[in-house]
């Protein structure tokens, strides 16, 4: 009985470090991507001043003047825009990685919308980093 107890127990640890073994580390390709939008001060006021920033055509959240916000998102292809009239960027996001994106009005009046358009594009950490220093962060979510 108590040899059959014995093999039991060994039979259990070796499985289990066997179990442990085998889930290293290693990079997990589902981990998101920490994607950062900024939209630094403008002049202008309502809803112009808050544009709303866009992934694969679904809005994801209104931005302030002077605010940034970050959220995470799958790897792979994505598709990003302020607004609706606006242009955008096509990135392929790298799991567990970082990038960060300036909003930026282009002054020129756009035929459909009759106002100036916003883009989105892509800035350097370093960059980054140091404008969200002087801005808030937003973490109101979307209201539609």
């Amino acid at each position: 009985m108590n040899r059959h107890r014995l093999l039991f127990l060994a039979f259990i640890s070796v499985f289990a470090s066997s179990l442990l073994c085998s889930q290293t580390p290693a990079q997990n390709s589902t981990e998101p991507a920490h994607v950062y939008f900024l939209h630094p001060h403008n002049s202008f006021v309502g809803r112009l001043d808050h544009p709303v920033v866009f992934c694969d055509g679904t809005p994801i959240q209104r931005v302030e003047s002077h605010h940034f916000f970050v959220t995470d998102l799958p790897p792979g292809p994505h598709a990003f825009s302020v607004g609706f009239y606006a242009t955008g960027n096509f990135v392929t996001l790298e799991s567990g990685k970082s990038y960060y994106f300036k909003t930026t009005l282009d002054g020129k009046p756009h035929l459909m919308a009759n106002r100036p358009l916003w883009t989105i594009d892509p800035i350097s950490a370093e960059e980054a980093t140091s404008e969200m220093q002087q801005m808030k962060q937003t973490t109101k979510p979307l209201q539609k």
